[in-house]
């Protein structure tokens, strides 16, 4: 009589510790998994931080676009055209491309290059047209005429979808 409900609640409290022990296990199997998450969450900001530097923001862009109007002046090209297109919005980020035709010598053009890939932001020069400079009497006949298309980006963060909005706004006026 006086052993049978101290057998049930021995019995009771070594339920409730194997519940305890695999609650332990569980949450230890979840605080190792948490570490490797925070240690890949902190490598994933690093990477964002250092893509952030190849992209300006609004503030940085003009003097990015003077930084690469002053590398075609340094490399000694005559700047003829710097043009700026029409902006073209992506998810997160914005392209944006100018016209640039330059004159100088073929060895300018290659440093200006150079400058250009030495920038610690990104700028893309494609749609390269390199045509020899029609000679003037008197003038240098190893000048080139380059015309191309810059094109480098800015961080303007994700669009939000303003057509689920008016959707919703829609269906609840009818």
């Amino acid at each position: 009589l006086l052993l049978g409900p101290k057998l049930d609640t021995l019995k009771a409290v070594r339920q409730d510790l194997e519940t305890q022990k695999n609650l332990l296990s569980n949450y230890k199997i979840k605080a190792a998994a948490l570490e490797k998450v925070e240690a890949e969450m902190a490598q994933a900001r690093e990477q964002f931080n250092i893509a952030m530097t190849a992209l300006p923001d609004k503030r940085e862009l003009p003097s990015l676009l003077d930084e690469i109007s002053k590398a075609g002046r340094d490399a000694g090209l005559e700047v003829q055209l710097f043009a700026p297109k029409g902006m073209v919005n992506k998810n997160f980020y914005t392209e944006i491309p100018f016209s640039m035709t330059v004159e100088g010598r073929y060895h300018q053009v290659a440093e200006f290059f150079y400058r250009v890939a030495g920038f610690n932001r990104v700028v893309n020069i494609s749609s390269i047209n390199m045509n020899r400079v029609s000679g003037k009497k008197g003038a240098d006949n190893n000048k080139i005429q380059m015309k191309c298309t810059a094109l480098t980006y800015m961080f303007v963060g994700p669009k939000k979808d303003k057509k689920k909005g008016s959707k919703s706004k829609k269906r609840r006026k009818k």
